[in-house]
């Protein structure tokens, strides 16, 4: 009996672990998209400016 609830008590240690490793992996995926995103977002932002700024002056007749 007593090997069997340490057997228990081993895998429940096991699973746990293995659940941190998972929410830590999924952590680190979230950051990288995030950081992924940004960069996209940022490219677009000065994508836009060079785009806009002779546009502006096209329209204002300058």
């Amino acid at each position: 009996m007593i090997r069997k609830t340490q057997a228990l008590a081993r895998r429940k240690q096991l699973l746990v672990a293995e659940g941190a490793l998972l929410r830590a992996e999924a952590v680190e995926e979230m950051r990288q998209i995030k950081e992924g995103w940004t960069f996209v977002a940022r490219g677009l932002s000065v994508a836009l400016a060079a785009v806009s700024s002779p546009l502006r002056r096209l329209w204002s007749g300058k």
